[in-house]
């Protein structure tokens, strides 16, 4: 898990990372101030734990 997005790898979650920021994913109704984009990735390869 990374940010919001859950996966099995780095390159999984680099892509819904991209997908997000594209708007490919829904809308989703929220009450705090809509969307954000997805933070940088880290400077590391994620890992399982």
């Amino acid at each position: 898990m990374w940010w919001n997005f859950i996966a099995r790898t780095h390159e999984e979650i680099e892509e819904m990372r991209m997908d997000w920021n594209l708007h490919t994913y829904p809308p989703i109704a929220d009450r705090v101030g809509g969307w954000i984009p997805a933070p940088e990735m880290p400077n590391v390869t994620l890992t399982a734990r």
